[in-house]
């Protein structure tokens, strides 16, 4: 099924066809996986951060293919500077990265995680230990390579993802480069609608989920619709605190116009 192609009304399926789903897509997503892999080990010697990203593009528009996952994309992803949005999912990073080659801040416990791990890793995300000052100041080095070179930067200043009830509080630490006016800056909102499940629940990965189990619940989905809007570039420089309480309504004002799902899905 074609990305934002999708049946207004949906069949409840049966505990037979999703098994079939998850079956079906898990013999598609092995060789997609290990084909991307194989191209990462052989070729990955002289890539620089806009190759990675590139790299990862490519992976997750085909996974995202094979997921059921379509979009539905308002306004222009930024080509280079930062992107800033709330976090619901692991599905944050597919469907922005198949979107545009994009670098990614993530926390640090992502790093371990089987396969997602590695991919982010290879992708050349940079983690960050929120629980330690001084790492902050790090990874605020470390993104000035991919900003340099005109590669766009996505952050997810809630500092953790929600089941979509709300926008969180906004993390100031990772805005310095943002807050100094140095590079644009375009905020976007995210969400994502089902034909019967609640998102909230079978999409968004919160609280004590954990990975394994989430991710086999997804592939039973039929489709998952991705509402990502984007706003617009700000590049006036503001303190830090201002500059993450402005984005955070932003953000939760393009995520409040993203009625369309669930009408679709009514």
């Amino acid at each position: 099924m074609a990305p934002g192609c999708f049946p207004a009304v949906s069949r409840t399926a049966g505990p037979g066809i999703r098994t079939a789903r998850r079956f079906l897509r898990i013999l598609l997503l092995v060789p997609t996986f290990g084909l991307a892999l194989l191209d990462f080990h052989f070729r990955n010697g002289n890539w620089d951060a806009r190759r990675k990203a590139l790299w990862l593009s490519g992976l997750c528009a085909r996974v995202l293919k094979i997921l059921g996952v379509g979009l539905r994309v308002s306004g222009t992803p930024p080509a280079s500077g930062l992107l800033v949005a709330n976090h619901l999912s692991y599905l944050d990073i597919l469907i922005i990265s198949a979107l545009q080659p994009t670098v990614f801040v993530a926390k640090a416990e992502v790093r371990h995680w089987p396969l997602f791990g590695f991919l982010a890793f290879a992708a050349g995300c940079v983690f960050v230990d929120r629980q330690r000052r001084a790492d902050v100041a790090r990874v605020g080095t470390a993104l000035e390579e991919p900003l340099g070179a005109g590669v766009p930067v996505c952050i997810f200043p809630e500092g953790t993802s929600s089941n979509g009830q709300d926008v969180l509080p906004f993390y100031p630490s990772l805005l310095e480069a943002a807050a100094q006016g140095t590079h644009p800056v375009v905020p976007a909102g995210i969400d994502y609608f089902l034909a019967v499940d609640d998102p909230g629940e079978h999409v968004c990965f919160w609280g004590d989920m954990e990975l394994a189990p989430h991710l086999y619940g997804l592939m039973g989905q039929e489709w998952v619709l991705a509402s990502i809007r984007f706003g617009k570039v700000r590049r006036a420089a503001v303190p830090r605190k201002t500059l993450a309480m402005e984005l955070r309504a932003e953000v939760a004002a393009l995520r409040e116009r993203a009625t369309w799902g669930r009408q679709a899905t009514g």
